[in-house]
């Protein structure tokens, strides 16, 4: 007690060791141990014992390497500021009903500067003392110490952190797309070569001019409706006004110019518009994909539509993959706002697939939840404007403005009264009885109901998770996709071509590619559909019915 009575006269000569402090602004200088916190705070002589010390900017001083210097000078300076503030603390007028809160600090003691008196240290900040739940600013500089907790670190100034430069991962779908069409061209060249002599006994029958090109390497992927679009290409719609307009217009036009461009090479053509169009239809739905899946999920996305069973009809002289590229692109565009590029790709669409009408209600969905409704919807219209082309167009050239409607009947396809319902109805009663159309092979038949089947149930299960995984636009597409071809059943085969027609419906890999994200289901659907892939290729080189 001497000595700090000593010590503060001393210092008084100098300067204030403290300035006055107001009610209940008491300050510890020196925050003590745990057990003397406890023991002053279990005496009452303080109301409140929590202290927040917050230090905006100074450095820390390591003890270790100034031990030798300042340890016996700051014991001194500890031991008289705690007298000092026992004594203070009967001065603060106390609620003794108040439960006291204490607050626990792991502390490393923050040392101040001894170079320099405490009036001359003004370059330090000021410091901020929490008392009493309230934040209170104190000019005391240089006399509060910096009490810093276990494991945390005191703010100061760092080296700028470098930026980080993000490249976008690279896009698998050129990968994809050469090793798979690759693979798939080499298997029906290997199926041809090797069952060639044990083809379709009717093939002689069904085989013309038109699938001939440059010889077995091409016109391998020439089979069945390739005829009409080679037709339509290289004739027009006259040579048969009857059935032809049942293929809409703009895959064989494109196949037509290009096929004059190669000198009258219409097969080549097919196969190269075919493989164009899916190549594009892999990069868009990769970048659909990605912003809905991740990397990974975009990746499985292009893959399960790389080895589903229907995926060989994207390089056969067939419409399937200049669809799937429109759209694609339809809902790309049509997600960033660009009304008039979604028109003209669903007016494309519809040019070259009547399932084109399955688009409409879901771009028009993603119109409707826009915040451009008027503007929207008006360039939309322009989608029915251009498919009216094509029956103008018929009745010029054939004098039928609804010959593509007619024409239906040549396939054995009419409107069901019960829409969709009849469709379905027709499938599972072929099935459960197991009818065999009028010259088919009974056990061949009931292959083909069973298979149109099992793909209906698995479509309509794709579409269930695709609506609630990715919203009711890509919900409502997959549903009107196996609505229009199930509401017009074939009598003979009432799922006719089903599987083919979900080969275009992207939803239906992006909700494969949700569910694939575990091991064991991504094996599954990897190894099944390769499975039936190669099934399916066999069967198309040697002129079996695949659909």
């Amino acid at each position: 007690m001497r000595r700090c009575s000593s010590e503060r006269q001393r210092l008084a000569a100098r300067e204030s060791f403290l300035e006055p402090v107001p009610v209940r602004d008491f300050l510890l200088p020196e925050v003590p141990a745990e057990a003397d916190l406890d023991s002053v705070a279990k005496r009452g002589e303080v109301d409140q014992a929590t202290l927040g010390v917050l230090d905006l900017g100074t450095l820390r001083m390591d003890p270790l390497d100034a031990a030798s210097e300042l340890a016996p000078r700051a014991i001194r300076f500890c031991m008289d500021t705690s007298e000092l503030a026992r004594r203070d603390s009967a001065a603060v007028p106390g609620d003794t009903g108040e439960r006291l809160r204490t607050a626990r600090l792991g502390c490393a003691i923050r040392l101040p500067s001894v170079h320099h008196l405490l009036d001359e240290r003004t370059h330090l900040r000021q410091r901020r003392v929490r008392l009493l739940g309230c934040e209170i600013a104190l000019g005391h500089p240089g006399m509060i110490q910096r009490v810093v907790s276990a494991g945390q670190r005191v703010r100061q100034t760092r080296a700028p952190i470098e930026k980080l430069q993000l490249s976008r991962a690279p896009n698998p779908a050129l990968e994809i797309f050469l090793w798979s069409r690759l693979a798939i061209w080499a298997a029906a060249v290997f199926a041809f070569l090797w069952f060639e002599p044990n083809r379709h006994p009717d093939a002689d029958r069904w085989d013309n001019s038109f699938f001939h090109d440059l010889g077995w390497l091409t016109d391998v992927w020439a089979r069945w409706d390739s005829g009409w679009f080679l037709q339509i290409a290289e004739r027009g719609y006259t040579a048969d006004a009857e059935a032809a307009p049942a293929f809409f217009p703009l895959y064989p036009a494109l196949v037509g110019g290009l096929g004059r461009v190669l000198a009258g090479h219409y097969v080549v053509a097919g196969v190269a518009v075919s493989l164009t169009a899916a190549f594009g239809a892999f990069l868009l739905l990769h970048r659909l994909a990605e912003e809905r899946l991740g990397a990974d999920g975009a990746r499985r996305t292009v893959l399960y539509l790389a080895v589903f069973p229907m995926s060989l009809f994207l390089q056969a002289v067939y419409s399937e993959s200049l669809f799937l590229l429109l759209a694609v692109a339809a809902f790309l565009l049509a997600e960033r706002r660009r009304w008039l590029g979604v028109a003209a790709l669903a007016g494309l669409a519809l040019l070259t697939r009547p399932a084109a009408l399955a688009l409409l209600p879901a771009l028009a969905l993603i119109a409707w939840r826009s915040g451009e409704r008027r503007r929207a919807f008006a360039s939309l219209t322009l989608a029915p404007a251009l498919f009216a082309l094509y029956p103008l167009w018929l009745q010029w050239r054939v004098g039928d403005a609804l010959a593509f409607a007619r024409a239906q009947h040549d396939w054995n396809r009419s409107l069901s009264l019960a829409g969709p319902l009849g469709g379905v109805w027709d499938g599972v009663h072929a099935v459960a009885t197991g009818a065999v159309p009028v010259g088919a092979v009974p056990f061949h038949a009931r292959a083909v109901n069973l298979q149109g089947l099992i793909f209906l149930a698995l479509f309509v299960g794709l579409t269930v998770v695709a609506w609630r995984r990715f919203g009711a636009p890509y919900g409502l597409f997959a549903a009107f996709s196996l609505a229009v071809p199930l509401s017009v059943p074939s009598e003979r085969w009432p799922l006719l071509s089903l599987p083919r027609f979900g080969l275009v419906v992207f939803p239906f890999f992006l909700a494969l590619a949700a569910l694939g994200g575990r091991p064991r289901i991504h094996t599954a659907i990897v190894g099944i559909s390769a499975l039936f892939l190669g099934v399916a290729v066999t069967q198309w080189a040697l002129w079996q019915w695949v659909a």
